[in-house]
């Protein structure tokens, strides 16, 4: 292809050293550690990520996925289980006299040399530490070892925590060592010697990340183009120029890829102008990072390296005190205590609410007179160094009470610190920032004591003016960040134009500023039940980003043609047709005409209101939510019925086309009037409305992601999605053939086919739903790339089954859309921009990687929150009877999936001792089946296997920390 003047000089990425090649010396190894080479925001940059899925070359070890391959390491634990010595049980330091001895660490210098001299038999990666803490993996970040390295029991762990970046010495392969980890699913108690035991049972299955496959990226906007539109613009067209990286090196053989191109519906529908490599379908090994014939190998941790401690700042009240730059790292702990075992002189143990934490000992002066305190909440924290050798447990410091269990307030502080959320108020400097960036545009809305906000003309320069078109936004009820809008227009040709509109938030929030530094520390806005933690300050969030109605604002736009049945339209050139996509990009100034929720957006789909009426019927369209500056009802609803035609045209489409929707049962509550007490819980609906808006968010991120790639290089952020893991699909697999439907896992049109065949075969929809549910396990979550740090086939997004996709469409509440907009601006500036952009690759990734930590965070604060507010609800409104399926069985416990509210909890047999007798059968095939026979009665023993329907109350449980229980009534019967 013909590349564009504008296009930065086409060059090879820098590709990963090959496993062996020297990478640098001793002090540019030490930068790396510790911190030297920095984002300007202040995050430290990582080592540079191996592609993880590359097939391996003259006996060359690849890298795995650093998230959720525990299923193919415990899998071959299992089977070592039965042949393993006991004389080993030494390493999971359980002695029985209490008596322990860490290994001491090689020094940092040591280890940066050996690094350095890319010693195979050190690897540096980060700590994931499984449930009950016995077992933990490290991955290698240089992707010297294609399966995660195993650290078995506490002594080679080595005092480091989940999380920690560590060395680790590699000892040999797992298939020589006798495995001695407590790596049994089935254990219902995690008791030392000493004696202290934790009722949280150790599943494997409900670990895993449940991850939801629908990428949604927001709410979307639309965009109508007319040149008589410009006031002044220096955007561009797309050209569908070659892509800036070069992918003429291959590392592979071309008998095992096919490109994107090659697939005809992929090109009606996608058209990719980005010819990238992808796994041919039939390539046995698509779901796997590593060969299954790779050697797993373990080893010990010989160095922890203590986080970063950037973030500290002075203190306000006392500027002269400089102690916070040679304070100690520390990490805050959220738990319960008890007393410590038997020798301890009346000390207590502060037991992490995370299960893989281990025990930390609180201080000597710890005293507890509270009857209650085993019911209340405590934190504590943690100093990086102070763990010795000979000491069994790790201390902490400032033990204090947060307060009760059951206390709304109290738990959501403890989530909040748990997972690193507790971002706080925004500081002076921070506000003030912000201030500036608006202050030009304020005004005094009439009759309100509120400032309004509308751009300057100054402002108007170089943006294409949308103010006259039919724009508006669909968001939920609530919302109050409307970070998206759309418009629709019928073309004359009987094509259409869709716009998506994006809030401009890099006018406001530009590079290296203090407002830029906090969003970048932040990196997402947090959604829990009852608040909002957001990335950006409200004076941005809620009113000069926010595309509100019938005020000006600035926007960044996407805007393009599609054909009615749903695929992209080509451009038009003196009558002929082009191959490239009919697609702008720019900075525009909008007027939304309107603010719809999903409610109403439906109501118009499905033709209860806005179908001839003057006066729509506010309960369907309230007042509030209809059209102002001069646009109709009629006209609004006919737009939003035109897109809801092409946005199921073009979903049919995608779906037969490969693309996989997992949806989980995500929950809604409805609070009483103190804003903390849940009135009401149940399952949200996902309306045709909620899927218009995604698929035009879904196509707007793809055509940016394709712009960014065309014209930006391996500075290109992406979002990734790899495929799942084998082992893990597989267990699936093989339980729906017990159940007598076959799955093919080989590419994600084939799960999807496979989902689609199923649900009109089956007959019990329930069994669908769990089989859906069990698929989520395995399922790898997407991450943020630089596409110069990986392998053009590594940038594909599974779940969407496309070559390439990105963030842009929610800047206001991601941090990676606001550097997509900053990319994308570079590249409609021309090549130098490009060239001179004020990150590199690694920087890029470097943010990735602190982006994509912070979404997990967010997403896992985000499930507890759901959590708490279902135990209260519970409290007071307990489930006495209804269904549940068992997923999975353990020894002394199984896990129960409850359709009604959508969560899945575990059942333990010594919780029902009194009621029943119990019994526990291992199949030769792996599997188990448990009988529960009732006490006292003659009724019917109660089989327990996959997919047993039982009858379930669910209650809040009583001991911290809060959560869900469920108990067995009964059999169900149908």
């Amino acid at each position: 292809m013909n590349e564009s003047k504008d296009q930065p000089t086409r060059k090879k990425p820098n590709r990963r050293p090959k496993r062996g090649a020297n990478q640098g010396g001793k002090k540019d190894q030490q930068e790396k550690v510790e911190g030297a080479p920095r984002h300007p925001n202040g995050v430290t940059k990582p080592p540079r990520r191996k592609n993880r899925n590359r097939k391996p070359k003259d006996g060359q070890q690849v890298s795995g996925e650093k998230e959720g391959r525990n299923d193919n390491n415990i899998a071959r634990l299992e089977k070592m289980k039965n042949g393993r010595n006991n004389s080993h049980r030494g390493n999971n330091n359980r002695r029985s006299n209490g008596n322990v001895r860490y290994p001491d660490y090689v020094p940092l210098d040591e280890c940066l040399k050996r690094y350095a001299e890319n010693d195979k038999k050190l690897v540096r990666g980060k700590v994931r530490t499984m449930p009950g803490g016995k077992i933990s993996f490290v991955s290698c970040d240089r992707g010297s070892y294609g399966k995660d390295v195993l650290l078995d029991g506490e002594l080679c762990r080595n005092r480091a925590l989940d999380g920690d970046l560590v060395y680790v010495e590699v000892i040999g392969p797992v298939s020589e060592k006798n495995v001695s980890s407590g790596n049994n699913s089935s254990q219902r108690f995690d008791v030392d010697e000493e004696g202290v035991s934790d009722h949280r049972d150790i599943d494997y299955i409900n670990h895993m990340e449940n991850m939801t496959l629908n990428d949604n990226s927001g709410l979307g906007g639309d965009t109508n183009v007319s040149e008589s539109n410009i006031i002044e613009t220096n955007s561009v067209e797309d050209d569908g120029s070659a892509s800036g990286i070069d992918s003429s090196s291959e590392t592979n053989s071309d008998e095992d890829y096919e490109t994107w191109q090659d697939d005809e519906i992929q090109c009606s529908l996608w058209n990719p102008a980005v010819n990238t490599r992808r796994r041919c379908s039939n390539f046995h090994d698509l779901t796997n990072t590593a060969s299954d014939d790779e050697e797993q190998y373990y080893g010990k941790v010989i160095h922890v390296v203590p986080p970063s401690t950037s973030t500290q700042q002075a203190s306000e009240i006392n500027p002269s005190d400089e102690s916070f730059r040679t304070s100690k790292p520390r990490r805050i702990i959220v738990g319960t205590i008890a007393k410590a075992p038997g020798g301890n002189n009346g000390r207590y143990l502060f037991i992490p609410n995370l299960r893989s934490l281990p025990r930390f000992m609180t201080p000597r002066s710890t005293k507890v007179t509270d009857e209650d305190s085993n019911k209340k909440l405590y934190k504590a924290e943690y100093v990086y160094g102070t763990w010795e050798a000979a000491s069994k447990w790790p201390p902490c410091i400032n033990l204090s009470p947060m307060g009760q269990s059951a206390s709304v307030e109290d738990e959501t502080r403890a989530l909040l610190l748990e997972y690193g959320v507790d971002h706080g108020e925004f500081s002076p400097e921070v506000l003030k920032d912000v201030e500036d960036s608006v202050k030009s545009g304020r005004f005094q809305e009439d009759g309100s004591l509120e400032l309004g906000w509308k751009p300057t003309p100054e402002m108007y320069k170089g943006r294409r003016d949308y103010r006259r078109e039919r724009i508006f936004t669909i968001d939920p009820t609530t919302a109050k960040d409307l970070d998206d809008a759309l418009h629709i227009k019928q073309l004359p040709d009987g094509r259409v134009e869709i716009g998506v509109h994006i809030a401009d938030v890099s006018h406001f929030v530009t590079s290296s500023s203090v407002v830029d530094v906090e969003a970048a520390r932040r990196t997402t806005t947090v959604y829990l039940v009852d608040r909002v933690i957001p990335m950006l300050p409200r004076p941005l969030c809620e009113i000069a980003c926010s595309l509100n109605e019938n005020v000006e604002r600035l926007a960044f736009s996407c805007v393009w043609t599609m054909n009615m049945d749903g695929t992209l339209a080509k451009k038009k050139s003196k009558g002929k047709k082009s191959n490239e996509n009919d697609v702008w990009y720019g900075r525009t100034v909008i007027k939304s005409c309107a603010r719809l929720d999903y409610a109403t957006a439906q109501n118009i789909i499905d033709g209860k209101v806005a179908f001839g009426e003057s006066d729509p019927d506010p309960a369907f369209w309230p007042k509030s939510r209809q059209p102002t500056g001069g646009h109709t009802i009629d006209q609004v609803a006919a737009d939003v019925r035109l897109m809801h035609k092409v946005a199921m045209a073009r979903r049919k489409l995608r779906f037969e086309n490969g693309a996989l929707a997992l949806n989980g049962v995500k929950l809604t509550f409805q609070l009483k009037d103190d804003g903390t007490t849940p009135a009401l819980c149940e399952p949200y609906p996902i309306r045709d409305s909620n899927r218009l808006i995604e698929e035009y968010m879904l196509l707007a991120n793809y055509l940016v992601a394709q712009r960014l790639i065309t014209h930006a290089g391996g500075f290109a952020l992406l979002r990734q999605h790899a495929p799942p893991l084998k082992n893990g699909l597989q267990s699936v697999i093989d339980i729906a053939y017990e159940k007598g439907f076959e799955i093919d896992g080989t590419t994600s049109m084939s799960l999807q086919e496979s989902l689609s065949r199923m649900g009109r075969e089956c007959d019990d929809q329930l069994v669908m739903q769990c089989i859906t549910e069990l698929l989520m396990t395995p399922m790898r979550p997407a991450e943020y790339i630089a596409a110069g740090q990986f392998e053009e086939f590594d940038w594909a997004h599974f779940a969407l089954n496309i070559p390439y996709y990105t963030h842009f469409t929610s800047p206001i509440r991601r941090y990676p859309d606001v550097l997509v907009h900053r990319l994308l601006q570079a590249t409609l500036d021309g090549k130098e921009a490009v060239e001179e952009f004020q990150m590199s690759e690694e920087e890029i990734q470097a943010i990735c990687t602190h982006c994509n930590d912070k979404r997990m965070a967010s997403k896992k604060a985000q499930e507890r929150s759901d959590r708490v507010f279902l135990s209260i609800y519970l409290k007071s409104n307990p489930i006495i009877s209804t269904l549940g399926v068992v997923i999975s069985i353990g020894a002394k416990a199984f896990t129960v999936y409850v359709p009604s509210i959508g969560v899945s909890g575990m059942v333990y047999l010594d919780e029902h001792s009194e009621g029943f007798e119990t019994k526990v059968i291992n199949h030769d095939s792996g599997r188990r089946t448990m009988i529960l026979t009732p006490k006292g009665s003659d009724a019917t023993p109660i089989n327990i296997n996959i997919f047993t329907k039982l009858v379930i109350s669910c209650h809040c449980k009583d001991e911290p920390p809060l959560d869900v229980k469920l108990k067995i009534v009964g059999p169900w019967e149908e």
